[in-house]
């Protein structure tokens, strides 16, 4: 049995091992620790909810059932070959918390069924995906569609039509924010600071953005992501490749509002109910913050350390 280095893989095989968690539980096991230090997470935000935790024999990482129960299963072996158990354990567990936040929330099987025949209910990543990448605000969508079909192949076409989602390119900001939280020591809380953690995680960023942090004023909190070495996401690859399939107009569009708009988001449903605005992104684009639509249940217990 290989040995475990990082305690959040602990956390992540102890959670599993018992097949159970509070939401609390597995974000601490994204982070290490919880709040993440950089935000301002509000204390009355507990992540109460249960969340049914299941082996995966299928030779993927993992996948979840976000409709009536909340459940994941995981692969443990898959998910060693690449971010980890805790990496995937995240992925699936923000789908969870983006169902909890959706108009309206989805928290029983009516809903669920209502929200996959009708898309009703949305998650607000999705909402903020076709908005800020409409027809109007430059077509991203039909940029995306436009790449596929010009590479000729089912399988990319399919691929980058899964991944272009709001809730996947939102879940998959968290894996690079987690991945690299070790190094920053704290989480992106402004626009500079999040694309400094970005770029450091290894995406590569529109120009005038990358002219944007070499030409920051020497007090900026951005340098203490700047500095750290390099990360390792692979995850990365695919922000890159939405991002590499647009014009320049639509990289614009995509760095400058779609990816600051999904990750204030993100941190919201973590419960920095300030994310949206310390972005200058005004009030979340959701009708409302919506944690009173998951349900709990008291976790007797404690998490694993």
């Amino acid at each position: 049995m290989p040995k475990i280095t990082d305690k959040r893989e602990g956390m992540a095989n102890q959670l599993l091992m018992r097949g159970h968690a509070s939401m609390m539980e597995i974000l601490t096991a994204s982070f290490g620790e919880w709040p993440p230090r950089g935000l301002k997470i509000n204390p009355n935000v507990l992540h109460e909810q249960r969340v049914e935790l299941k082996p995966l024999l299928e030779e993927i990482c993992g996948r979840g059932n976000y409709v009536g129960k909340p459940e994941i299963e995981l692969n443990k072996a898959e998910c060693e070959k690449y971010n980890g158990l805790h990496s995937t354990m995240g992925h699936e567990a923000v789908h969870i918390l983006q169902g909890n936040n959706s108009y309206g929330g989805r928290g029983s099987m009516i809903k669920g069924m209502v929200y996959m025949l009708f898309g009703m209910d949305k998650p607000a990543s999705n909402i903020i995906m076709k908005k800020l990448t409409s027809r109007k605000e430059g077509g991203l969508c039909e940029a995306f569609t436009r790449v596929a079909n010009a590479s000729g192949l089912d399988k990319w076409r399919e691929e980058i039509s899964y991944i272009r989602q709001g809730t996947e390119v939102q879940a998959r900001i968290h894996q690079i924010m987690i991945e690299g939280y070790p190094r920053w020591g704290k989480m992106p809380a402004n626009s500079d600071e999040f694309y400094a953690a970005m770029q450091n995680a290894g995406l590569k960023l529109p120009p005038e953005i990358e002219q944007r942090l070499e030409s920051l004023p020497v007090n900026s909190s951005a340098y203490g992501f700047l500095a750290c070495a390099k990360g390792r996401c692979v995850k990365v690859p695919d922000i890159q490749v939405i991002s590499d399939s647009l014009a320049d107009s639509g990289k614009n569009i995509f760095w400058n509002k779609t990816l600051p708009a999904l990750y204030a988001d993100l941190i919201e449903m973590y419960g920095d109910v300030q994310g949206a605005k310390r972005f200058g992104l005004g009030a979340n684009l959701k009708s409302e913050v919506a944690q009173k639509n998951a349900p709990v249940a008291k976790q007797t217990t404690p998490s694993p350390s």
